[in-house]
């Protein structure tokens, strides 16, 4: 018994310990801490609820005093007490964080069929599409959770098959230390800014070119092409207030001759307004060619609000 005894009184002290751990560190511990230590705690009292069973089992038959037996069940079922309300603890946190783990399941469930998954932007080497493409790709170039290595492997993904940008990538060994030269060559050849303004502004002279042609179009076809190309210059740098110089007279030259006097009446009205209203002759004010272009945006979009025909 007395064997029995200190060992019972060994793993009591052992359990003890964690279990006043615990209690004086739990304000301050979070959900997957106090599991932690109520785990352990938990580890310490089996060994030690066995030990109790079995000193008690030999208390019963080796000591005749009852009122001993009774003291020693009582002190055995305090420890026995303490071991429950830590157990009811631990099922009490493990129910709350499998809850937690079912509503951030949930709500991920959800954001996937909300949000669905982009697909990976192709490039196929014709210049008018680089802006598009590498409004999408910049997101993996600057992305600090890939490393190069990964970014080559998506850059080349990214080409079209079969394409001259595919020919270019492919011309780079892979890994990462080719990945930004790739990149650096890709953007030379195909994303240069002053080659793309060249393209645009190309694009906005064959729109005067088709205005002149036999060929019929659309009024907001037309306009919806001339906004694209604008813009497009903007992305580039190409503000209307130091260009608009060069951009009006192409842009108005696109216009049906119909819509062209129409426009040029209502010019020359609010110009004879402007000039009358301003005191000073040499006003800082926005440039001519700049209200001019932006005035003759306005005043086609709202010829299309007024002629149905042409939406």
């Amino acid at each position: 018994m007395n064997v029995l005894k200190s060992k019972r009184s060994q793993l009591r002290r052992l359990f003890t310990k964690a279990l006043n751990d615990f209690e004086k560190s739990e304000l301050d511990l979070s959900i997957n801490e106090k599991i932690l230590k109520l785990r352990l705690i938990e580890e310490k009292a089996k060994p030690m609820l066995e030990m109790e069973e079995t000193y008690r089992e030999e208390l019963i038959k080796t000591e005749n005093n009852e009122t001993i037996i009774n003291n020693e069940f009582d002190e055995s079922e305090c420890y026995i007490d303490k071991w429950r309300i830590a157990e009811s603890k631990l099922a009490s946190l493990l129910a709350e964080k499998d809850s937690s783990s079912v509503v951030n399941e949930i709500f991920n469930q959800n954001a996937v069929l909300r949000y669905p998954k982009l697909k990976l932007p192709t490039f196929d080497g014709n210049i008018k599409n680089w802006l598009g493409y590498w409004g999408q790709f910049k997101k993996i170039d600057t992305d600090p959770n890939l490393d190069d290595h990964d970014k080559f492997a998506y850059l080349l993904q990214s080409m079209e098959k079969g394409s001259s940008a595919e020919e270019l990538i492919k011309s780079f060994p892979p890994g990462g230390e080719s990945y930004s030269k790739a990149l650096q060559q890709l953007q030379s050849r195909f994303g240069k800014e002053d080659l793309l303004i060249e393209v645009y502004v190309r694009d906005l002279l064959s729109l005067v070119l088709l205005k002149n042609s036999e060929q019929k179009f659309s009024l907001r076809k037309l306009y919806d092409n001339l906004e694209s190309k604008l813009r497009a210059l903007e992305v580039l740098g190409v503000a209307r207030d130091k260009y608009a110089a060069m951009l009006y007279p192409l842009v108005e030259s696109s216009l049906p001759d119909d819509t062209l006097r129409a426009w040029q009446r209502f010019r020359a009205i609010n110009r004879g307004h402007r000039e009358t209203e301003s005191s000073e002759p040499n006003d800082k004010k926005e440039s001519t060619h700049r209200m001019d272009l932006d005035g003759l945006l306005s005043f086609w979009s709202m010829k299309l609000r007024e002629k149905r025909e042409y939406l």
